[in-house]
């Protein structure tokens, strides 16, 4: 039998980082350094270290004399980070309308590919993570055409906090047909330069927080801080 390979801190922050932002760590639970140490087989200093990086990401709070704790979702947080991607993603179908239509034309045709992996991922029972990379796509594509791609990257290290809401709200495959209506909604508006249906299509799309907050926090307010 081969050794087992010795983690670094920074694949410990990796794995523990995708481990609470798909709910494998509940909001609120304790997590303790001496069983991380022993669950990945190195020194807790090195765990600690991960600990940290994972506090300065708000994923963990840690109290002293008490130990570490998974993060509460906040949902004011989250509706703030939601609220920036929706203004980055309307400023970008804003831009849509300076195509030319062969431009616009290639832009629906490539959505409408992506939207057949959507839809194949779903019926394939794919894990909602590898779900959200063709959901990125999708909205990449737009603003590459709108002439911002790389806009979609200022919030991807706030975004891991509404990744972990979806994964509590998004738990069935009726959800993520749910999301595939709502991109179908979009592709469709863009085809048909209904630009004032593409803005309302996105904010129905993104505004998930105020639809459905309080169905869950009123359910599992435990999980939450609502403010």
């Amino acid at each position: 039998m081969g050794m087992r390979k010795i983690l670094s801190s920074d694949e410990i922050y990796e794995d523990l980082s995708e481990k609470i932002v798909e709910l494998k760590y509940m909001p609120g639970e304790k997590i303790s350094e001496n069983d991380l140490s022993a669950q990945y087989g190195v020194s807790r200093h090195v765990v600690r270290s991960a600990i940290t990086r994972l506090k300065e990401r708000k994923l963990v709070d840690v109290y002293p004399q008490r130990g570490t704790f998974v993060s509460l979702m906040d949902m004011k947080y989250i509706e703030t980070v939601l609220y920036v991607r929706e203004a980055v993603e309307h400023e970008a179908a804003s831009r849509l309308y300076r195509l030319a239509d062969q431009e616009l034309e290639e832009l629906v045709g490539h959505m409408r590919e992506n939207l057949v992996r959507q839809l194949q991922a779903i019926h394939e029972g794919i894990a909602t993570r590898d779900f959200y990379e063709i959901d990125t796509a999708f909205h990449r594509l737009f603003m590459t055409a709108a002439g911002h791609g790389d806009a979609i990257d200022l919030v991807r290290e706030s975004f891991v906090h509404v990744k972990r809401w979806r994964n509590f709200e998004i738990r069935s495959t009726e959800h993520l047909m749910s999301l595939y209506r709502e991109h179908l909604e979009i592709a469709n508006g863009i085809e048909q330069k209904d630009w004032k249906g593409v803005n309302e299509a996105l904010h129905n799309h993104l505004n998930t927080v105020e639809r459905h907050k309080h169905l869950f926090t009123d359910i599992s307010p435990e999980y939450f801080i609502v403010r």
